[in-house]
């Protein structure tokens, strides 16, 4: 019997930590199995010049992962459930999904300003267009860009002046041990 499964994940710190957190469960209840982490770079993590709502192949974070589970290169994969397509190959089935970590939104700022008191002049990134239409009705003056990249890599962005705050997911930064930000 094997004893030994590859598990396949993007390359970023927060899919790393998720695939951490997937491998210590799946230890609890196989206690003598041995897991060994399989870094893959999809589309999504090449082509950052590309905004997500437009024009994007469905599964752009996963195909590559998908692939390499069809063709058994790797025994398990790893996902953010947001990022998997409606339809999925028929071949692939979901056989477990870990408790929900913190599902708002949180809003970042070298300021200490609130929302509503930002200007047209000042721009807030995001990439996703629900947090788009609920920025706009918070305050209907805001400039919002999409922002792409991993958590580091927006925060750097944002530290850096190409954005004023940014609104993301409270998991990543909560998974990451970001909330000083």
């Amino acid at each position: 019997m094997k004893n030994k499964f590859i598990v396949g994940t993007r390359t970023s710190k927060l899919a790393l930590f998720q695939t951490n957190k997937v491998i210590l469960e799946l230890k609890k209840n196989f206690k003598n199995f041995h897991f060994e982490i399989k870094e893959i770079k999809t589309k999504g993590d090449i082509l950052l010049n590309q905004t997500l709502d437009r024009n994007l192949d469905k599964g752009f974070f996963v195909n590559e992962i998908q692939k390499l589970l069809i063709e058994q290169k790797i025994d398990i994969a790893v996902h953010s459930l947001k990022d998997l397509p409606v339809e999925n190959d028929d071949s692939l089935k979901i056989s477990a999904i870990l408790k929900r970590d913190n599902p708002q939104d949180v809003f970042l700022s070298k300021s200490k300003k609130k929302l509503n008191s930002f200007s047209k002049d000042q721009v807030i990134g995001t990439t996703s267009l629900r947090r788009k239409a609920q920025l706009l009705k918070i305050n209907p003056n805001l400039t919002i860009k999409d922002v792409r990249g991993n958590v580091d890599t927006r925060i750097k962005k944002m530290l850096n002046g190409e954005f004023d705050g940014l609104v993301m997911a409270a998991a990543g930064i909560e998974r990451l041990n970001l909330n000083n930000h």
